[in-house]
């Protein structure tokens, strides 16, 4: 998930030319704007402005598609249920069970959320390592401890990740062939058992080696850069525009009225 949202390089476009503490924040203005939005012209707004953050992120077509299906399928596996849970108008009938328009209507509103929400914090926080990320959130004044997890996370699951990939290959050298069979559940016990003791084997290794380094329960920070006139413009040019999209339905609603009022007399 940690992959699916940062890029591992950044190029020298516009839309990453400001302070990281301010791209996150924009993409957290954005979710919440998104979340907080129940109208679908509102959210059609909000999804032209993720796309044109894409496109002028670093994230190419190719890798910012797979990694959108990557999060679909864990998405979709929470909303499939609520088409036919929903109380509401019967749409139509599966397997003798009814499938509401509400429901309908509530999983593909919650689908598009999500999708515009990660397009935004993949587009903004594209090219930001965990070091980055990290001061951009203690300068936005997160809690230290969540910080802290968020960079152990980061740099460790990768970690544990090949530490799974070795024991798998030493499962395969020993002839081990997966099937349904008790002996092939205790296998994956097994592999699960020592996962679990090399996690708290390089834990407490790691917990020793930070303490002979001198950390005090504190990572070293930079000092934090005042922001630039640039940065203040693109930041006020964005809440602006989030503003009026978030109030675009009754923005049409007005011009349509004024049209009326104007055609009448």
């Amino acid at each position: 998930m940690i992959e699916a949202l940062l890029a591992a390089t950044s190029t020298p476009t516009q839309s990453v030319n400001i302070a990281p503490r301010l791209r996150v924040l924009l993409a957290l203005i954005m979710a919440c704007a998104v979340v907080l939005n129940g109208q679908w012209i509102p959210l059609f707004g909000y999804g032209l402005l993720a796309l044109h953050l894409w496109q002028r992120s670093a994230v190419g077509c190719v890798v910012g598609l797979k990694r959108l299906a990557a999060v679909d399928g864990f998405i979709v596996l929470t909303v499939i249920l609520l088409p036919f849970t929903e109380p509401g108008e019967v749409a139509f009938s599966f397997g003798g069970v009814a499938v509401t328009h509400e429901g309908i209507a509530l999983a593909a509103m919650i689908l598009v959320k999500a999708n515009i929400i990660v397009i935004a914090l993949m587009a903004q926080c594209a090219g930001l390592n965990a070091v980055a990320l990290s001061h951009a959130l203690a300068e936005l004044k997160m809690p230290h401890k969540l910080v802290l997890m968020m960079q152990m996370s980061i740099r460790y699951i990768s970690v544990m990740q090949q530490e799974f990939t070795r024991l798998r290959c030493a499962m395969k050298a020993r002839g081990f062939r997966p099937d349904n069979s008790l002996h092939t559940w205790r296998s994956y016990g097994y592999l699960f058992g020592m996962m679990l003791v090399r996690a708290m084997e390089r834990a407490d290794r790691i917990w020793l080696a930070m303490k002979c380094r001198g950390f005090n329960g504190r990572f070293p920070m930079t000092q934090t850069v005042p922001l630039s006139a640039h940065d203040k413009r693109y930041i006020g040019g964005y809440f602006i525009i989030v503003a009026l999209v978030f109030n675009l339905n009754v923005i049409a609603n007005w011009l349509v009225s004024t049209v009326a009022v104007q055609e009448w007399l």
